[in-house]
């Protein structure tokens, strides 16, 4: 799967990951057609961070390819997925309430609270559902990241957090 964020192509690699400008059209259409047919929409947002020299920055991408990966091995067959921003991956779930939309969540976070990843990382899980939150793709965007429902910080390497607790 290739990250490139300045590539054209519509999907990422082999994996059904959106390109940042396929997302956003795609985001747009479902958008309109929930509101055509007065259904509700819900969108995941996966911010994926780690922290470098006591400052937090944007995952590498390598770590947010296995993310994405391990995030598309867990979607519905009918779920849209790709990237939102650099970094950002995002899910549109269609037809799903917020209740339903935390569900889903919680099951892509003990997916990723399971898995090693190479370096420490924290990954914030937030979802906001139309219209219950917001009426348009950058204000759902917003209100995601406004209210994580979840926080993985536990995908850190066991001795890691054992070096950490022993400096506190």
């Amino acid at each position: 799967m290739n990250l490139n964020h300045s590539s054209s192509s519509a999907v990422r690699g082999h994996s059904r990951v959106l390109a940042p400008t396929a997302f956003k059209f795609v985001l747009n259409r479902e958008l309109r057609r929930a509101m055509r047919s007065s259904t509700r929409l819900s969108l995941v947002v996966i911010e994926t961070t780690r922290s470098l020299d006591g400052v937090t920055v944007t995952a590498d991408e390598r770590t947010i390819r296995e993310v994405a990966q391990l995030i598309n091995d867990e979607m519905r067959d009918h779920d849209l997925f790709g990237f939102a921003d650099e970094g950002t991956l995002s899910l549109v779930l269609r037809g799903t309430d917020y209740s339903r939309s935390v569900r889903i969540v919680d099951r892509l976070l003990s997916r990723l609270e399971t898995h090693q990843f190479a370096t420490p990382i924290q990954i914030a899980l937030g979802a906001a559902c139309y219209p219950m939150h917001a009426m348009g793709a950058e204000s759902l965007k917003r209100w995601a990241l406004a209210h994580p429902i979840a926080c993985c910080r536990g995908c850190i390497d066991p001795p890691e957090i054992n070096a950490v607790n022993a400096r506190n």
